[in-house]
């Protein structure tokens, strides 16, 4: 049977969604932390709602500051997500 690649040989897509009116440098700064921490991981920031700061991991929400953690991640809380 076809199956998936384990995490750590294939690329993965991180996806930060972030409040336009104030946080793009730290999407920014996590965004470049994660990749420089995980070679081969491919990032995108893009303008959210109102106090948006969601990260996603291949499209799986593993943080998000205005619905449950309510404040801003540290690269090893990501890390730390991350599948094994």
């Amino acid at each position: 049977p076809n199956r998936a690649p384990p995490t750590y040989l294939r690329t993965m897509h991180v996806t930060i969604d972030y409040c336009l009116v104030e946080h793009e440098p730290r999407a920014a700064g996590l965004a470049a932390a994660l990749a420089k921490q995980k070679p081969g991981t491919t990032t995108q920031i893009r303008p959210g709602g109102r106090g948006d700061f969601v990260v996603r991991l291949d499209g799986q929400v593993v943080w998000d500051k205005k619905q449950r953690e309510q404040r801003f991640p540290e690269v090893a809380e990501i890390l730390a997500r991350w599948p094994a």
